[in-house]
């Protein structure tokens, strides 16, 4: 079903008529235009109660890489990376099968096989009667913003691995003078444990800064 998705949704019989007639206006042209930005601006899936995509717009077809003749029919296991465990789909679905408003971060699959992630939000649409019919999916790329994140995380690992392995004290203080990070061979020198070294200010009058020979350090340089 390719196409503008046209957002509605049912009307409350005891919505005021200045209401309706604040809804009649939205219709035409500028609820079109409102529909328009949408599909423009997210990637947009449109399923039945059971999950089956019944529509997607053309963001959603080129960031997958299925035609929405592939999707239509489909549910969303298709893109399945394989990264989140059964848990957090079981969440999500309990979240929006009691009509609840569900947003969180998804890792998907492509169909060439590589991997992105999207910010997503799953809006319920109820009938007149209060079921639920279907849900809306809108989703953004934030890919780039979860590549940077695990490229951060792997480099302080890396900081971590070389900061313990280390046979030389290390203590990293923060701007106010207080240890904020060490490592195991500055508690065995120091012969405290790390609790009681987090905290501790180099101004500390038991502290003494000094040379690798033992020397004083000048006193401008111990703050």
């Amino acid at each position: 079903m390719p196409g503008t998705l046209h957002i509605s949704g049912p009307v409350d019989d005891k919505t005021s008529m200045g209401a309706k007639a604040k809804k009649a206006e939205l219709s035409g042209s500028w609820f079109d235009e409102i529909s328009k930005t949408v599909n423009e601006t997210y990637i947009v899936a449109y399923t039945d109660k059971h999950g089956k995509i019944l529509y997607t717009n053309d963001k959603f077809t080129e960031i997958s890489g299925y035609s929405s003749e592939e999707l239509i029919g489909k549910d969303h296991r298709l893109l399945n990376s394989g990264h989140h465990d059964k848990s957090f789909f079981k969440n999500m679905w309990d979240t929006i099968k009691s009509g609840r408003v569900w947003t969180g971060q998804i890792k998907n699959k492509t169909k060439q096989g590589d991997y992105y992630w999207v910010q997503t939000t799953i809006q319920p649409k109820l009938n007149s009667r209060g079921e639920i019919e279907g849900y809306l999916a809108l989703r953004y790329d934030i890919t780039e913003t979860k590549s940077l994140e695990e490229e951060v995380y792997k480099k302080a690992q890396i900081y971590q691995t070389m900061l313990f392995s280390m046979t030389e004290g290390f203590i990293l203080n923060d701007s106010a003078g207080q240890v904020v990070n060490h490592n195991r061979a500055a508690c065995e020198i120091l012969g405290l444990t790390p609790e009681e070294l987090i905290g501790v200010s180099v101004r500390d009058k038991r502290w003494r800064a000094v040379k690798e020979d033992y020397s004083e350090f000048p006193a401008e340089d111990t703050i």
